[in-house]
């Protein structure tokens, strides 16, 4: 069973100019939460909460919205300042328990400690795949062990561990990782650099923002 981020929150007016200036003062960010069969209800988050809550990877989130029900959601989007990438507002959306949803689940790379030592370089390939699966059992990651490997092997979406009930839909012939050697390493960066997206020197993959 997937652990639920607890997230407080009221409910606010739409916003207009002044409304927004407001928020700002009192150190609040406007935000808004939406799903199938609901209305959609504007919200507004202490900006120390959501800085504390998005600093990890969250999945599922329990919004107690002050006067109302509690909402399970999930995080679709967090709009920031480019320059200053502070938060200015927040998308949830709600869900229910009982129904399958599809979201995206960052890959962890776990058992690379003996590849470092012999000097491998591994280049992360996805770095969070699309799965679907009831809220509760939404995975905060999927792990990639790379424990047994070798050089010059590279490792599929197919190989990711996964749990019961959780199905991914990512194309499974997807490059995962490539395990290189450093002396190939340069060499073989321009032909994998398309397929992979990057890479990532001594130790594992971890997910992107």
């Amino acid at each position: 069973m997937a652990k639920s981020i607890n997230l407080d929150c009221i409910k606010r007016e739409i916003s207009t100019k002044g409304r927004l200036k407001k928020l700002r003062e009192q150190d609040m960010v406007p935000g808004i939460i939406y799903g199938k069969g609901v209305s959609p209800m504007p919200l507004a988050f202490r900006r120390a909460d959501l800085n504390r809550v998005l600093r990890t990877k969250g999945g599922l989130y329990r919004l107690n919205i002050s006067g109302e029900k509690p909402a399970m959601a999930l995080l679709r989007e967090v709009q920031r300042k480019p320059m200053t990438g502070e938060i200015v507002h927040v998308d949830f959306m709600q869900v229910k328990m009982t129904e399958k949803i599809t979201a995206p689940v960052p890959v962890v790379v776990v058992g690379e400690e003996e590849l470092v030592k012999q000097g491998a370089i591994l280049q992360a390939g996805v770095k969070e795949v699309e799965v679907e699966c009831l809220p509760g059992d939404l995975p905060d990651s999927l792990q990639l062990d790379v424990s047994g490997r070798s050089v010059g092997e590279t490792v599929l979406v197919e190989d990711l561990q996964h749990p019961d009930g959780v199905r991914i839909l990512t194309d499974p012939n997807a490059v995962a990782l490539v395990i290189t050697h450093p002396a190939r390493g340069a060499q073989e960066t321009d032909e994998t650099a398309e397929a992979t997206g990057g890479e990532v020197e001594g130790g594992g993959a971890t997910p992107g923002e």
